[in-house]
């Protein structure tokens, strides 16, 4: 008995279908791993990223006296306070600016009170 075939078509054939299988295996993994990571990204979306408006950014959404600069450092207590954040007019990101106090550059963001209610446009 030979372990090498005696058959050129039928070792050309299983070659080829060897080759194949090995192709669509490594295919389908990639096209799966790509499925999953699109389904994934509708049924879980990253949060979109803050957006940096000008210093002169004024809030239209909610009266501005509901609104307040939040410096990053001190958002953690209003957000437990129940305050929560400015979504930006064009895609609903957070809003942040940089200030200074003198010395360092600060991060300021836009927070909204419990509680406010959207101004109605028009």
């Amino acid at each position: 008995m030979s372990f090498l075939p005696t058959d050129l078509p039928s070792f050309t054939w299983g070659a080829v279908l060897g080759a194949f299988a090995a192709f669509a295996t490594g295919f389908l993994t990639k096209a799966g791993e790509h499925f999953f990571a699109v389904v994934l990204a509708k049924v879980n979306p990253k949060p979109l990223d803050p957006v940096q408006v000008d210093g002169r950014f004024t809030a239209e959404r909610y009266r501005p006296d509901h609104c307040a600069w939040v410096n990053e450092v001190k958002l953690y207590d209003y957000e437990a306070k129940g305050y929560f954040y400015y979504p930006h007019p064009a895609n609903g990101a957070r809003c942040f600016r940089i200030t200074s106090d003198g010395r360092l550059p600060l991060k300021e963001y836009l927070l909204v009170q419990p509680g406010s209610e959207a101004v109605a446009n028009g």
